[in-house]
């Protein structure tokens, strides 16, 4: 019966380690095991954010609002200046930053795959 329950979590372990793909991430040159292509994420990504955004409250604070996205931009430009002089060029299509302060009280801040910012 262990040996039958062993071979079983084996081709559970393996069956799972063989789908999706492995990728290197270009920043850390850690590898990654993704179950989903990087179409499905950045979609899904972007589809959470915007639902987000939908029932957030975008700040009116002009001055706050414009570091943020000052902030954002440089970031932004230091990763897309990265990714080109590293040979990851073909990775700024995934990329469409957004950066957005949203009104509230609680401190927090996120961001999601493909550059959406809050």
């Amino acid at each position: 019966m262990k040996t039958i329950k062993a071979l079983l979590v084996t081709v559970l372990v393996l069956l799972t380690a063989s789908c999706g793909t492995t990728n290197t991430v270009p920043i850390t040159g850690r590898k990654t095991h993704l179950l989903v292509s990087d179409a499905e994420i950045l979609s899904l990504s972007s589809q959470q954010y915007q639902e987000y955004m939908k029932g957030s409250t975008v700040s009116s604070n002009q001055n706050n609002t414009a570091l943020v996205k000052r902030v954002g931009q440089r970031l932004a430009t230091a990763v897309e200046t990265f990714l080109m002089n590293n040979g990851y060029a073909d990775e700024l299509q995934n990329l469409q930053w957004e950066f957005n302060l949203v009104a509230n009280n609680q401190v927090n801040a996120f961001c999601m795959p493909g550059g959406k910012i809050s």
